[in-house]
């Protein structure tokens, strides 16, 4: 006998309509019909279901119906391939959400302490009519890299640190991450800016951190800069920018 024929006997013995045995299994009484017309085949789960409601074997309901019996496997098949794939799927998606979070925490800025960072060079030089100091150094830690900074005016400041601007005197508060595969070279540049006060020949220059720690970049009283390869002694050059020096807005350099 063929399932459709032994799912309606077994529908009518329990005395069942097509919609009584549709609401018991949460299915359309369309969907029952199909089954009885042989247009469709219900999954393992639902013959799971219907073996249970009418206390026979799934190998009964099965009997010598072929075409339910491909189907079933074949449902089966696929069903165990998408659980499979969804397995690999989750995993996956669980690793690139750990890694993303992972990679965003280690690319979060976060303050760069004295101790980070080594020093290589210090230099004044005039760039686009401005009197500029700039500042390299390398990260120390295996777990740090920086993208450096720009220092424009204050209302458009681009890079990774930030200024305090005092009477005496200037200093760089530098930020780095925790990526260890990101660039190490530290590279601030910061120009003269006379209308926020940033004075670079008239105050001493720091760079900082905020546990207390201070490193002097330049001294404007001796007009030297520690660091500073080629430039210890910076009176030549800020005495030519001084003697060029417009007293205007922006501190600007005639040409």
């Amino acid at each position: 006998m063929s399932f459709a024929a032994e799912l309606k006997r077994n529908r009518l013995a329990q005395h069942l309509s097509q919609q009584d045995l549709a609401d018991q299994l949460f299915i359309s009484r369309q969907t029952v019909s199909k089954w009885e017309n042989e247009v469709s085949y219900p999954d393992i789960d639902k013959l799971m279901a219907i073996s249970s409601l009418f206390g026979v074997s799934i190998d009964y309901l099965l009997g010598n119906d072929s075409k339910l019996k491909e189907s079933v496997l074949m449902k089966n098949k696929i069903y165990r391939v998408l659980k499979t794939s969804l397995k690999y799927v989750g995993a996956i998606g669980i690793f690139v959400l750990v890694f993303l979070g992972v990679n965003a925490w280690l690319n979060r800025p976060t303050e760069m302490q004295l101790s980070d960072l080594k020093i290589n060079n210090t230099f004044f030089e005039k760039k686009a009519g401005h009197l500029v100091l700039n500042v390299y150094g390398e990260l120390k830690p295996t777990f740090a890299s920086s993208s450096g900074g720009i220092f424009g005016p204050l209302e458009s400041k681009e890079g990774t640190y930030n200024l305090s601007n005092g009477k005496q005197n200037i200093q760089i508060y530098g930020e780095k991450t925790r990526s260890p595969f990101g660039n190490k070279t530290v590279a601030f540049e910061i120009p003269e800016d006379a209308y926020h006060e940033i004075n670079l020949m008239e105050k001493d220059i720091y760079l900082a951190d905020r546990k207390g720690g201070k490193v002097k970049l330049y001294d404007h009283r001796t007009q030297t800069q520690p660091y500073s390869h080629d430039q210890k002694n910076s009176k030549q050059i800020l005495k030519l920018m001084k003697q060029y020096k417009d007293v205007g807005y922006g501190g600007e350099l005639k040409e």
